[in-house]
């Protein structure tokens, strides 16, 4: 899904920083599933689950290279709080469309409403190459997030993994 947002990395030496960013991430799943079904026998289920994240990691970035190009590696923690999100199943004779729910499942719930929890956590890693452009530089990012939290709002083991790649445009504020 789309990622977007804003950074802020902060030196801490020449080759080390700090990074902290403001991230809308859009994380999701699909799913075909052989389901038997009474009078029907077998029959593909299908579904998908879109959610949208206000994501906030934490880097350290370790800088190397010349002025023309520079490389970079970043590792830390993320935390995620959930927005929004929709959920839908095909079946023959269902077609189900619901908005996410963030919080408990109740115990009574039918079936017809689906729940996730708000708050997400995990790990970022990656690595990127800056190119100077102008005042700044244009900056090519690839990052795996490895979500430790269950987001599943029952008790099972549903964890979010992301590989994203994006393309910004870094400016230096107050110095080099």
């Amino acid at each position: 899904g789309l990622v977007a947002g804003v950074g802020v990395n902060v030196g801490i030496s020449e080759s080390f920083s700090v990074q902290a960013d403001l991230l809308y991430t859009q994380r999701g799943a699909r799913y075909e599933q052989p389901t038997q079904v009474p009078f029907l026998g077998a029959v593909t289920t299908k579904g998908s689950l879109r959610l949208n994240y206000l994501d906030i990691p934490v880097l350290g970035r370790y800088t190397f290279g010349g002025d023309d190009l520079k490389f970079y590696v970043n590792a830390g923690p993320a935390i995620g709080i959930g927005l929004s999100g929709k959920s839908t199943l095909e079946a023959p004779g269902i077609n189900f469309n619901s908005n996410v729910n963030f919080g408990t499942e109740p115990d009574n719930n039918t079936g017809n409403e689906t729940y996730a929890r708000r708050i997400d956590f995990g790990i970022q890693s990656g690595a990127g190459v800056l190119y100077p452009v102008g005042p700044g530089s244009l900056n090519l990012d690839l990052r795996y997030s490895l979500g430790l939290a269950n987001v599943d709002s029952k008790p099972s083991d549903v964890k979010h993994r992301m590989f994203v790649v994006s393309l910004g445009y870094q400016l230096p504020i107050g110095g080099k």
